[in-house]
């Protein structure tokens, strides 16, 4: 049969919508959003007056939300009704079966897997999956059109590769939390009892497992049987589990660690992001439990099997036609409120995945803007992002005679503040300073504050709008690249006391961050250093990528080594890695008390050199001498191949930082300032040592000796 598009184009705009289980949860969910779209709606159910075949004769669109383990039966005993012209799309948790369902229809036909639940608000940023049946361009192309409207996002695949994945999705994680119940069953288990032992990672085990038998069997039944792939996985999760089982019972250490190593490695970059998400996700877990505050399930009835759910065993309002709806993802509701992984960024025009990237700890989801020359649009890019208040821009007073017109101060009025950011400055005197000039000036709660400079700046104007009238936005705008690749993110702010710097600040993330590379035009190459420590630093924190951009630019510069300033395309590249790989560190440990410490890489010497220096040891090159002591103390400690020594010696070389300095000669003066070092932990100095590339630990209680003699490295040339 040839499809003709002609009789679509006469309803494309408005077509006659018609959903079969249109009271359900699932599709109320899409009765609402067609309705918004301004089409007529109309639906049938076990209980309506319009029957499926009354929905059939009267919509250009059908929509079919119905139960997995009905779907397949509905469709067969529909298709011969459907007719040519009419579109119809599915919204099942498997697609092969309502696929060959549909072979012998007239209509055109369109899978659909929307992975959420009915409880979303909108459909922005949630994800659906396309599975494209025989359809014409227009049909398909309006719906992909109304999908990208609604702000989906969208992943077209065939119906076959969508059900591979969704052995892994859905059959694999349903099979194994069932035999996990059955096992806490057969053991004599009590829930109750076994909570007087929990740990927030049981507890959350826990949970899912009665999520999931508090709903219908059914659902997971037909998941798990009707996937035409079940066989393939099935056979690997036997498997696995017996070789993985026999391992534990007889012993086999090696067999053990062996397996998890490999996993490991499969898996990469990905468990330093899952460790986050879950820090974040059990820290909610344990606090929403302990406060009394359960997910909340609007609309859905407490008894066993008066709940129905769907794909990944959700728990929804049942749905009179008895429709499996999808599960809750994304966003939970705890205790009524919407809580989400916090502190999401969103990289824009970064050389990073236009999406959430990663989460940083903050209240809020806030954009950082990595763009070449986008201060030049300062004042309309902070109307943009965050509207409704007015801007006050404090500015470093060099910053402001280079680029105070390319800047558009004029436009800012009085707005527009200048002050001198040096070290002596960041102190409380000059906040108040900075207060009352902000003040003089008109600001009030209303306000936003805007850090345009480097650390110092937004260190300070970042505290400063953390107690301003107890509290208003910043936005960060960092000049320099030690700033631009790290502490524009993060949230701390801060002043120095005569004993030490940062002693007295706040946690006060921004509420958006511009970084413009341009800036780095002026930069002396002192500043460009201080900054690539910091950027080398990360090198060693990522899994491979960022050192082997390092080294090949280095290569290609030759023996003299690079010359700042550094290409702007590679800037920017440098500047986006960076800057996702601290969010992640940052998403997982905010206060700065457990993984974020891994960040310290070479600052526990380094801040030793620089208070031993009376500060007049630039940062980076204190930080690029700290790596060298933290890789030979890996080496002393047998934890690190030397290999890495020769790598981070010809990287350091090459970007023009210091590999020795005359500070370490007095081993006791730098030891003695190391130990001063707010970052200590209760077992003395905490050492961040990189075993290799992309994995690094932490170490305490360190014998002094070993100390010692990993000073010696500074006294030494080159590796390699």
């Amino acid at each position: 049969m040839t499809d003709s598009v002609s009789d679509f184009r006469r309803w494309k705009d408005k077509p006659r919508i018609g959903i079969i289980g249109g009271q359900g949860a699932m599709g109320r969910l899409f009765h609402r959003f067609f309705e918004a779209h301004g089409f007529p709606v109309a639906v049938s159910d076990v209980a309506t007056a319009l029957t499926n075949e009354d929905i059939i004769d009267r919509s250009d669109v059908v929509l079919v939300s119905v139960p997995l383990h009905k779907a397949f039966a509905i469709l067969e005993s529909l298709a011969p009704r459907f007719r040519s012209g009419q579109l119809v799309a599915d919204i099942c948790s498997l697609k092969v079966p309502p696929l060959k369902a549909m072979e012998g229809s007239a209509a055109w036909y369109v899978g659909l897997h929307p992975m959420y639940g009915p409880y979303v608000k909108d459909f922005v940023g949630q994800t659906m999956i396309v599975c494209p049946g025989r359809v014409a361009d227009a049909p398909r192309e309006w719906l992909m059109d109304l999908l990208r409207r609604a702000g989906l996002k969208i992943h077209v695949c065939s119906a076959e590769e969508h059900d591979r994945m969704m052995t892994v999705i859905q059959l694999i994680p349903h099979v194994t939390t069932v035999v996990l119940g059955h096992c806490l069953r057969d053991l004599g288990i009590d829930a109750a009892e076994s909570q007087r032992y929990t740990s927030p990672i049981y507890r959350l085990e826990l949970d899912l497992i009665g999520r999931l038998f508090a709903q219908d069997p059914a659902l997971y039944a037909a998941i798990a049987m009707e996937n035409p792939y079940k066989n393939e996985a099935l056979g690997v999760l036997r498997r696995v589990f017996f070789e993985t089982a026999e391992a534990v019972e007889h012993g086999r250490w090696d067999e053990f660690l062996t397996a998890f190593e490999k996993t490991r490695s499969h898996f990469g970059n990905f468990c330093l992001q899952a460790l986050e998400e879950t820090n974040r996700l059990l820290t909610w877990h344990h606090n929403a439990n302990n406060h009394g505050q359960y997910l909340s399930n609007a609309g859905c009835e407490n008894s066993r099997g008066a709940a129905a759910h769907r794909g990944d065993g959700a728990p929804h309002a049942r749905a009179r036609s008895g429709h499996a709806d999808e599960s809750l993802s994304g966003t939970v509701e705890a205790g009524g409120v919407a809580a989400r992984p916090s502190g999401a960024v969103s990289f824009e025009g970064a050389g990073v995945p236009l999406h959430e990237a990663s989460s940083c700890g903050a209240p809020n989801p806030f954009p950082v803007t990595v763009e070449p020359h986008g201060a030049r649009s300062l004042a309309s890019w902070v109307q943009k992002h965050v509207p409704d208040r007015r801007p006050y821009v404090f500015v470093d007073r060099t910053v402001a005679s280079l680029w105070g017109d390319t800047l558009n101060r004029r436009e800012l009025f009085d707005a527009w503040i200048e002050w001198d950011a040096r070290e002596d400055k960041k102190r409380l005197a000059t906040v108040e300073e900075l207060a009352r000039g902000a003040l003089q000036r008109g600001a009030d709660r209303g306000s936003v504050f805007v850090a345009v400079g480097g650390g110092i700046t937004g260190d300070v104007i970042g505290f400063l709008a953390s107690i301003f009238m107890r509290g208003v936005p910043v936005v960060q705008v960092p000049t320099t690249l030690l700033a631009q690749v790290d502490s524009c993110l993060g949230g701390k702010t801060g002043v120095d006391l005569a004993e030490g710097k940062n002693l007295i600040g706040t946690f006060h993330h921004p509420q958006a961050v511009l970084v413009d590379p341009a800036f780095l035009e002026t930069l002396p190459d002192t500043e460009w250093q201080n900054g690539m420590a910091e950027v080398i630093k990360y090198a060693l924190l990522d899994d491979g990528g960022l050192m082997e951009t390092l080294e090949a630019h280095a290569d290609a510069c030759g023996p003299k080594g690079v010359s700042y300033p550094l290409p702007l395309s590679l800037t920017r590249h440098l500047v986006s890695h960076s800057l996702a790989l601290k969010a992640r560190y940052v998403a997982a440990d905010e206060k700065d008390f457990g993984l974020r410490q891994l960040l310290n890489l070479g600052h526990t010497t380094g801040h030793g050199l620089e208070a031993l220096s009376g500060y007049a040891l630039p940062h980076g090159h204190a930080v690029a001498l700290g790596m060298r002591v933290a890789v030979r103390l890996g080496i002393l400690l047998g934890l690190t191949d030397a290999d890495l020594a020769a790598r981070l010696d010809r990287l350091l070389r090459a970007y023009h930082l210091p590999l020795t300095t005359p500070l370490s000669d007095d081993a006791e003066a730098l030891l003695r300032h190391i130990r001063h070092d707010k970052k200590k932990g209760a077992s003395g100095l905490v050492w961040i040592v990189p075993r290799q590339i992309g994995r690094v630990e932490r170490r305490s209680a360190v014998p002094e000796p070993i100390i010692r003699q990993a000073f010696q490295v500074l006294h030494e040339e080159a590796h390699g």
